[in-house]
């Protein structure tokens, strides 16, 4: 007997569900295979994001092999050795993530320095010849400033975005010496390790070998100045002038020196002054942590020598902190 039922035998149902689960991967693995030539969209926001940690969260970094074993200070290089600079970034240090350092921050923005836009795409976006070349602009605003580096950004097409609050450690402001009584000589002691002090930590501490460091000392109307120098003083208290280090420039409440000797008026307050600035870097290649800073005045002055210890027990000394924002923008 025929049977005519209309049920589909087993074996049907069976290569039909095969047939179907293997159309199934085949498409799966196709549209995987396809994924990178469907579309060119790059995340912006993440881009701008990535930077944005770079910039704040980051100190830089520089070629190992560079000339000047700098571990991240690439503010201090000079500008031959531009190409040594590998990443950059503001931050104090890794362990300080949002606490940027005045240094970077005027080296970052310096358009003498930096050729824009390549320099900045080779050490913020790490692109090169043949790669996607980023469009950006970068601003950070602080109390007193703006500053900006990067083209406008645009109105008409989308872009990525990040904003960061951060604070900049300001260089220390200039220790004050009174010095008045007619003294033959002064002499500043100025002991590094003695102010990176653990208390304080890298935050609020002064360190003269990265920072900019400006001595001033109120003296008497009228005596004159003879010479400023500098000393390493070695682990036995032995002061050693340096050479070449004589003759060091300062400015007064009169002409600057050199050259000596030097006549310090009046500024209208009744005193004089004599203010010296030691640039960022300026002690780093002298590998020392001790030294004194002496001025001769007058051989024929009244007054005794007198001696002053640069540290914080300095009324006028202080690191202070800056609030900013960054902000990073992406097409």
């Amino acid at each position: 007997m025929i049977d005519d039922s209309g049920q589909m035998s087993i074996d049907f149902l069976i290569g039909f569900t095969i047939f179907i689960i293997g159309i199934i991967i085949v498409v799966t693995l196709m549209s995987g295979l396809l994924v990178g030539l469907q579309s060119k969209t790059i995340d912006l926001d993440a881009v701008a994001y990535r930077t944005g940690v770079i910039l704040v969260e980051d100190p830089g970094q520089l070629n190992p092999e560079n000339p000047y074993g700098y571990a991240d200070e690439w503010e201090l290089i000079d500008l031959a050795y531009k190409d040594d600079i590998l990443r950059l970034g503001m931050a104090l240090s890794k362990d300080y993530p949002n606490i940027l350092t005045r240094a970077k921050v005027e080296g970052f923005f310096d358009s003498s320095f930096f050729s824009y836009p390549d320099d900045y795409r080779r050490t913020l976006f790490f692109t090169g010849e043949g790669m996607y070349e980023y469009h950006f602009n970068i601003m950070l605003t602080d109390l007193n400033s703006y500053l900006s580096i990067g083209e406008s950004v645009p109105t008409n097409q989308q872009y990525g975005y990040i904003k960061r609050a951060v604070f900049i450690k300001e260089p220390p402001n200039g220790a004050v010496f009174n010095c008045t009584g007619d003294p033959k000589r002064v002499d500043i002691n100025l002991n590094f390790s003695t102010l990176h002090d653990g208390d304080r930590g890298p935050i609020y501490w002064i360190d003269p070998l990265k920072e900019k460091i400006i001595i001033r000392l109120i003296t008497d109307a009228g005596v004159k100045l003879e010479n400023v120098y500098l000393s390493h003083v070695d682990e036995n208290g032995i002061i050693s002038p340096i050479p070449g280090q004589y003759n060091l420039p300062v400015t007064t409440s009169g002409d600057p020196a050199p050259p000596y000797r030097v006549n310090i008026p009046d500024d209208g307050s009744g005193a004089g002054y004599v203010e010296i600035e030691f640039p960022q870097g300026y002690f780093e290649p002298f590998s020392a942590s001790k030294f004194q800073l002496s001025f001769d005045f007058d051989p024929d002055a009244t007054g005794s020598p007198q001696l002053y210890d640069y540290d914080y027990s300095v009324p006028s000394l202080s690191s202070p902190l800056t609030p900013a924002t960054l902000e990073v923008c992406v097409w």
